[in-house]
Formats: structure tokens, C-alpha cells, sequence
């Protein structure tokens, strides 16, 4: 593949870094280049009398083949185009340092990422009203979906293929900036044909299509690409890239934000009033610092990891932990860096047919997956469970008020897992996800209960590396529902008709049966599962949308409490995890955060 029709874009740059007339001062500036910021600096800039300034860390990658190949596995994964953060040792993980993958680039963990599209449930989305997210359902951010979206039909004619790339246009969008689809070859292969077949004489059904707002069952999802130039569909390709030319948008790029700039709002008569964001202080490419002001709004659109660092280095957030930092409480905001949430998988590795190249071919073209509920998890044994998980929530709640450092109280945590358990075992919503390829398989829980955090370092050589704690495995919950669906990706993947597939004589590699025997007892598959157990880098919640009481920082219109003219608009903001890929709801997130800000500031 060449890529000589991308080179013309250098020259469209240069027009993009023009010095405006009012020097470094801008109606909005955007911190972070990435999947909500590329959205808000396209929206935001669309009025000719608007200014905007989009600070990004990293440089343009249009031309760079690492991000224009369609790949699973980030082609740009470890390189400079990857932050590459590590975590803190796992308390729960056999004090285990994981990697954490996130884009350092415009376009951001877009650019890197899997390219899965997939939304979160309908349920979910409507059961963030409990958490004070008043108006927030389903009905009212699809819109968002849709106006993010362009949906590029099938293309293979072979009536089997149609039918299983099958899709409800009434939840689609077919105008959007953001391409997403199929591979042109839909035919299911002997693989697809045995999967399904073994899937369904499990009890288990196809779903026409996950991105309905019910994800439940086998499926296949699309993915972000171009399906006619095969290369992926990032948010700076979707929409920075069309717009790169304005001349009232001005891209920082290589350039570092250090914090935000505040008025204190001290006022000598009456009540103090809210801190006001007045601009960004960030060091230039050339080194040198440089105060951005802001005429009207700053957004943090710096993600789940860098958000709130920049939050606290500002004065917002927990003032113990900004004390043990030498940083003074401008507002006090418990909740900025706690309730991070992310999931973690188990792979299960067999000694099949296949290359590199014939694994991404294989998921660019028909890429699989199924999620369960609890009830098809449990079986029998689902009123058992529920009932012990119900006895278990005043418990868990102590152990995550504890865990948060003040964050959130404990009748207020018992409150949101209450409703969690709702979504389990009233609402039957997925509680697990299963993807199936030509290597064996993954599986990973997606809605943990064990909640993390992720806050500033008191390094001084280099105070803006986040500290990433996940927490995995925290609650034993998690460790339950893992169990479950480990065994039961077992069961699919050594069934007569998939297994033949795979292999020959089809042997499960890693983590094997001989480390994992088939009747391992909880324990033992704990021990396993500390020890080979990823993180699939979903991570959400740390500048959560949620009561102020109940550790929020931002409102429903992303709106940070205790200020003015400041937003946070990025996965941080989504108050707990949720089935599928965050990809999906950062765009549709972002969208209405858009009409919000242009609203507000008419």
C-alpha cells in the first residue's frame, strides 16, 4: 500500500499554526488532541467569529502507516506516538507493573487503539440519572451516536454474509465524520460457521446487531476504518483533518499543558464566588512557556490519565492529596482521580494455523464477539449468587469509601452498587465479554465492581506522569464472574467443530490446562488469573459525572463544580464502567458536549 495521497496534508498544517491577531488568546482552548478533543475543535471552530486553540503533547500522524494500517494491536504501541504508562504495583496482583497503553499523538488513543465500535447498553446509559445525571438516557445521546457516525453499508453480495453483517438502521448514522464498517469478504469461513453453530447449541443467541443498545449475544461489531482506502478511522482523520485549514483554529502541537490558569474569586463583599479558568500555561516546542488565555471556556480533553493530574496542578481536587503534593486548594473536589474503573482480560492461547498477517486480515474482516448476561453466566445458580453479591454490597461499599480517601461515603457507594446489581440481574444487562478469533480467544468482565485511582506524582523530575492504579481484582466479585466466563470460552473454543478449526490437535497453550486444570477451585484460578491477567485499557471515571456528594466533578453538561468557564469532556468523565468500547461513547459524548458549551455561551 502507498500512501503518496496523504503527503499533500504537510502544507494544509503549516495554515493550521498560523499566529492569530490577538496573540495566544482564544474563545476556547481544548487541552488534548485526542478522540473528544479532534470532536470539540471541529464543532467549536465551525463559526468563522469563534477562536480556538487545541493544545496537543504529540504530533500529527496523518501520513504515519503505524496508525493508517488497520491493525488490532497498535502498529504504534511502545513507540514515541505511545505515552506507555506503567502502573503502580497491584496490591490485588501479586504486585504486578502493567503497562498502559494511550496515544501521544492528534487524534489520541484513537490512533492506536483496537478500532472497535461498540456503544454501551441502553440500561446503562439510563441509569446514570441515579448518579444526578438528570435527563441523561439512552433516547436523549443517541442523537450523538448518529451525528458521529457514517456508517458505510456491506459490500458483499453473498446473501449468508448479509445476513450475518446485519445492522437496525433507525440507531445508525450514515452522514458522520467517523467511518465505520465491515471487510469487503463477509462470508463466515469455516471458523465463523462452527463458532456460531457451537455458540447457539449452547443456549446462547446471534445478535443482528450489538450496537443497538442491547449488546447480548454473538455477534459481529464494526470497526473504524475506511473500507474503501482500508485504512483506519481515527477522530484527527474524522474530524481535524477536514477542517485543518480554518484559519481560526490554532493546533499546538509538541506542546506540553502544565495547568490551568485560575482567578482565585476572592471577593471582598459577600460570598466567595467560583474560580474562574482563564487560560492554560504550557511550554512551546521551542521550550519556552507561554500563558494561553481563554475569552470564554477551557475544555480538558486530556483522558481518564491525564485529566485530573492537570486538574490538581491546578488546585482542583482532594486537598490532603493536593497537600502531599505542595499544592494549594483552590477547590476542593475529592473526586477529581478517584473511581477510576477499568477491565482486565484472560487469554486463552492455542496452538493454531495462523500468522500475523492472516490474524488481522482475519479481524478486519469478520471480527467477533459475545457478552453475557449474569442469568446465562450462572445458570441454577443465579439466585444464589445474587443473593450472596446482595449480602456482599455494604461490605464492598466500606472497602470502595475507604479506598477513595474521601471521596465518596459509604451510603452513597452502597447506593451506586445497589443500582449495579440492578443492571445484573433485574435489567439483564452483559455482564462479560467474549471475543473468539483464529488464536483461541479473550474474555473480561465488563462492569467490575473494584474501583481504582489515578492522581498526580510528587516526583519532581517528572510531576506529570500519572500514577495508574486500577485496583484489579480488588473485590471478589470480579474474580466470580471471571471464573465463570473463563470456563466457558474453554467450552466454546475446545468444542469438536471450533477446535477442528484451530488446529489439528488443538492444544490450549497458555495459560494450559495443566496450570489451570478444567476443575480448579476458586483460589486456584485466582492465582492463575493474578499472574497472566492484561489490562484491556477501557479505563473511565477519574473526572466522574456524578453528584458533587458522590465524588462528581462535573455535571451533566461537563461543567466542573466549584468554577466557571472550565469543562472536562474525554472517558473521565463517564461516572462508571460500561459494556463495549469507550471509542464509541467518547464521539457521541463529545458531540453534545459541543452543543452545551455553543449553548452556554451564546
Amino acid at each position: 500500500m502507498t500512501f503518496s495521497r496523504f503527503l499533500h496534508l504537510s502544507v494544509l498544517t503549516v495554515a493550521a499554526h498560523a499566529t492569530p491577531l490577538n496573540a495566544f488568546e482564544y474563545d476556547y482552548i481544548i487541552v488534548g488532541g485526542g478522540t473528544a478533543g479532534c470532536v470539540l475543535a471541529n464543532r467549536l471552530s465551525a463559526s468563522p467569529s469563534v477562536s480556538v486553540a487545541l493544545i496537543e503533547a504529540g504530533p500529527t500522524v496523518f501520513n504515519d502507516s503505524r496508525v493508517l494500517i488497520p491493525s488490532p494491536a497498535g502498529l504504534a504501541w511502545g513507540t514515541e506516538l505511545d505515552w506507555n504508562y506503567t502502573t503502580i504495583p497491584q496490591a490485588y496482583a501479586n504486585n504486578s507493573v502493567l503497562t498502559y497503553h494511550a496515544g501521544r499523538d492528534v487524534g489520541g488513543t484513537s490512533t492506536i487503539n483496537g478500532m472497535v465500535y461498540l456503544r454501551p447498553t441502553a440500561d446503562e446509559i439510563d441509569s446514570w440519572s441515579v448518579l444526578g445525571n438528570t435527563g441523561f438516557s439512552w433516547d436523549s445521546l443517541l442523537p450523538y451516536f448518529k451525528k458521529s457516525e457514517h456508517f458505510q453499508l456491506p459490500t458483499d453480495p453473498r446473501p449468508r454474509a448479509i445476513a450475518e453483517a446485519s445492522y437496525e438502521s433507525s440507531v445508525h448514522g450514515f452522514i458522520g465524520p467517523v467511518k465505520l464498517g465491515w471487510g469487503n469478504d463477509l462470508a463466515p469461513g469455516v471458523f465463523g460457521q462452527a463458532l456460531n453453530t457451537t455458540w447457539q447449541s449452547l443456549g446462547f443467541s446471534w445478535n443482528a446487531d450489538p450496537n443497538s443498545g442491547n449488546n447480548t449475544g454473538l455477534g459481529l461489531f464494526p470497526i473504524e476504518k475506511d473500507t474503501v482506502l482500508q485504512i483506519r478511522q481515527d477522530s484527527a482523520r474524522s474530524y481535524y483533518l477536514p477542517v485543518i485549514g480554518r484559519p481560526n483554529l490554532h493546533a499546538f502541537t509538541n506542546t506540553t499543558a502544565l495547568d490551568i490558569n485560575l482567578d482565585s474569586g476572592k471577593s471582598h463583599h459577600g460570598p466567595k464566588s467560583a474560580v474562574v479558568a482563564k487560560g492554560v500555561n504550557v511550554i512551546l516546542p521551542s521550550g519556552r512557556k507561554q500563558l494561553l488565555r481563554s475569552k470564554q471556556e477551557v475544555i480538558l480533553s486530556a483522558g481518564t490519565y491525564r485529566t485530573p493530574g492537570l486538574l490538581e496542578r491546578s488546585g482542583i481536587g482532594n486537598p490532603s492529596i493536593l497537600r502531599n503534593l505542595s499544592i494549594a486548594p483552590k477547590v476542593p473536589l475529592p473526586g477529581v482521580g478517584a473511581h477510576l474503573q477499568d477491565q482486565w482480560l484472560v487469554n486463552a492461547v492455542y496452538n493454531a494455523n495462523f500468522t500475523p498477517t492472516s490474524f488481522v486480515a482475519s479481524y478486519n474482516a469478520k471480527p467477533l464477539s459475545a457478552s453475557v448476561t449474569a442469568a446465562e453466566l450462572f445458570g441454577s445458580d443465579l439466585d444464589t449468587v445474587a443473593a450472596q453479591l446482595y449480602a456482599d454490597i455494604p461490605a464492598y461499599a466500606r472497602t470502595l469509601s475507604e479506598a477513595s480517601n474521601g471521596a465518596i461515603s459509604v451510603q452513597a457507594q452502597e447506593q451506586i452498587l445497589l443500582t449495579r446489581a440492578s443492571l445484573f440481574f433485574d435489567k439483564k444487562v452483559a455482564i462479560g465479554a467474549l471475543t473468539f478469533g483464529i488464536f483461541g480467544g479473550n474474555c473480561w468482565v465488563t462492569l467490575p465492581l473494584s474501583t481504582g485511582n489515578v492522581h498526580s506524582s510528587s516526583d519532581p523530575s517528572d510531576p506529570s506522569k500519572p500514577l495508574i492504579n486500577p485496583n484489579f481484582l480488588q473485590l471478589p466479585w470480579d474474580l466470580l464472574v471471571q471464573q465463570r466466563l473463563f470456563s466457558l470460552l474453554r467450552r466454546v473454543l475446545a468444542s469438536p467443530l471450533v477446535a477442528a478449526t484451530l488446529s489439528p490437535n488443538t492444544i490450549e497453550l497458555s495459560p494450559g490446562y495443566s496450570l489451570l486444570p478444567a476443575n480448579a477451585s476458586l483460589p486456584q484460578t485466582t492465582a492463575v488469573f493474578q499472574a497472566i491477567l492484561a489490562p484491556v485499557w477501557h479505563a473511565v471515571g477519574s473526572a466522574g459525572m456524578r453528584k458533587r456528594e458522590w465524588g462528581g466533578v462535573v455535571d451533566e453538561e461537563f461543567r466542573v463544580y466549584g468554577t466557571k468557564g472550565l469543562r472536562v469532556v474525554d472517558a473521565s468523565v463517564v461516572p462508571v464502567e460500561v459494556n463495549g468500547n469507550p471509542t464509541s461513547l467518547i464521539y457521541a459524548l463529545a458531540e453534545k458536549a459541543a452543543e452545551d458549551i455553543l449553548r452556554d455561551c451564546k
